[in-house]
Parts: structure tokens; sequence; C-alpha cells
């Protein structure tokens, strides 16, 4: 299939807005059978799931305005992360708004051809725009609006529609969800956790889960004592390069020796996810005893240490089955926590 044409609005009624964001599963995931759009309500909102050619949407609407459809923009997002989390599968979804095309004069519905036929089963006389099946946009409802769909590789499509909606609401339902899309560093690590299904290799799966939780840590300075000690190993090796002309290689050298050195003035990133994650653990009982994942962090990091400088590791089975299992667990209760849940 090159391309496909679709319906892309109501085209009907008083001005509103409907906030659309198309997502992807990522392969071995699968949702429910959908041969029509299903429905629910929630407060103040209707929520719409639909299954195109390729593609899957949800819509959330309507809205009285684009600004208020704009509120929803971001918890739409929320939402897909937290279905991630919720069904540990990769969903992938476009990460900026695009504009919906509208004409500054509808056109009339041809004679013949697709879109005449398509028109006349909708009973429009004209179309007023169109948008990409794949972008995320603000639709104007109101308006008479074509969505086209470009071809790709297909992906495999089982979770219940019901339980999809269902998940969709209980996110909805969270006191500050948009905090969620809010905070970049936590919003990354669900993104990259949301990628590693899309791995097809076990290798690259432990690479990109470490690197999710490695995506939440802050910046921490090493302790006075070892700054101190840094300090003085650095004004050494200053002194050791002006020794030499600044135009000679062994001045360029050690000044890069230096600029690397200057880096040790952060915590290494294994130190630091070991106590990151065991603050969280000591909050969260649920996640398992706290020292116990700090070991078994600190081996799945060494192995990811070696399949990126060796390419190979013999010891990935182990810290794989641990990481699936950890990582969404330790990112679904941040999630719960930034969006104002304090208890599953």
């Amino acid at each position: 299939m090159l391309f496909a044409i679709s319906r892309g609005s109501d085209g009907s009624g008083a001005e509103r807005y409907v906030v659309y964001v198309p997502f992807t599963l990522a392969p071995g995931a699968s949702l429910g059978t959908l041969e029509r759009p299903a429905v629910s309500s929630g407060p103040g909102y209707q929520l719409t799931l639909e299954k195109m050619q390729y593609l899957y949407a949800i819509s959330l609407g309507p809205f009285g305005s684009p600004e208020e459809a704009s509120s929803y923009v971001g918890k739409a997002r929320a939402c897909l992360l937290w279905l991630s989390l919720k069904f540990n599968c990769g969903v992938s979804y476009p990460k900026a708004l695009s504009e919906v095309t509208l004409l500054d004069q509808p056109i009339p519905r041809p004679e013949t051809g697709p879109i005449a036929e398509l028109a006349s089963n909708w009973e429009w006389s004209a179309t007023d725009g169109q948008y990409d099946a794949d972008k995320a946009v603000i639709r104007p409802d109101h308006k008479r609006l074509m969505r086209w769909e470009m071809g790709h590789v297909s992906v495999t499509v089982g979770i219940s529609i019901d339980n999809f909606l269902t998940s969709i609401h209980q996110a909805l339902s969270f006191p500050s969800l948009e905090r969620v899309i809010e905070d970049e560093k936590l919003k990354l690590a669900i993104e990259i956790y949301a990628a590693y299904r899309f791995e097809l290799s076990e290798n690259a799966q432990l690479i990109t889960l470490v690197t999710a939780l490695e995506a939440l840590l802050l910046d921490t300075d090493i302790p006075t004592h070892s700054s101190a000690a840094l300090l003085r190993g650095k004004e050494a090796i200053g002194v050791a390069r002006d020794a030499h002309s600044k135009d000679s290689p062994e001045w360029r050298d050690m000044n890069y020796l230096l600029s690397r050195v200057g880096n040790l003035q952060r915590e290494a990133i294994g130190g630091s996810l070991r106590k990151y994650t065991s603050s969280i653990a000591s909050r969260y009982p649920e996640l398992g005893d706290a020292q116990d994942n700090a070991e078994k962090l600190q081996v799945a990091y060494n192995v990811r240490s070696t399949l990126l400088h060796e390419g190979r590791s013999n010891d990935i089975n182990q810290s794989l089955g641990f990481l699936r299992v950890f990582v969404p667990r330790l990112l679904e209760v941040l999630y719960r926590e930034v969006a104002g849940v304090t208890q599953p």
C-alpha cells in the first residue's frame, strides 16, 4: 500500500477541537480486534481509540477552543507513557505537535475517483483540509478533514480494548498528570524504556534498559575529601603540562588529560545509579530489597560496560531478566509519585 485515505474528522456541528495522537506498538505487542473506533467517556472528555492501516490513534475531546485542547496534548502523551509501563510494551508516538492544513476555500467533491466515493459515503459536498495520520494534531472536528496515511512496515497487533481504555482513563484521573510530561528526565527515561521493546537483540535490550535508568540521574559531585585530592592531582598535571610549549603535541596531550581528569569531579554513573535506586526502593518496599537491587544493578551496569567496550558478554541473561522486571516497576512508582499518586 502506497497510502490510505480516511475520514479525519466529524465534519459537522458547532466549532470544537480534538487532540489527536497516533502511536505504534513494538513488535510482539498486540491490541485486541478493533473493527470500528472504541469510544468511552471520562470527566470532561471523550476518549476514542481507532485503528488505521498501520497505526493506532487516541483522540480526546471535544474542547471549545484550540487553547483548551492544547492543555490535553501533554496529558495524551503521558497516557501513552503510562501504557508502556502498565502493559510492559513499547509505544512510539510523535513528540511534536503538527498543524492541520486548512484550505482558504473548501474544495468541492470531485465527480469521480476514490475521494469522490469516500466523500459521498460521508455525505460531504466538499473538504476543508487534511492532516497526516502519523502526526499529532489539534484538529477542528467541525471541519471536513481528510486523513492521509503512508504505507510502511506493519507491526504485530492482543491487549484487550477494554483494558487499554481503562488504563487511559486511569492515567487521566491522576491529580498532576501534566507534571509527567514536564519532568524531562522521567519522560526521557520512560521513552527509552518503551524503545527497548523495539530492539530485537538481547544485547541492545540490556543497553537500552540500563540507559533508561541512567537518564534519571542528576549530576552529583564526589565527596569533599575526594574532591580535594582530585584538585591536587589536577594541579600536578597542570604543572607537568606547562613544562612544555603550548604549540607542542606534549602540551596538547596533557591538556586533554587534564580535561578528562576534570570529569572525575562528578560521581561515577554506576555509583550514582546504585544510590539513586536504593533511595527509591527504601520508600517503596514493592520494589524489593534495596541492597539486593543495588548489587544486581552493579552487575547489570558492568555487563553493559563490557558490551560497549568489547561488543559481547557471557553474563547477559540474568541481568536482562532482572532489568525487564525492575525497570518498569521503578518507572511506574516514579510516574505515580510525579503524577500525585503515592499508592498503587
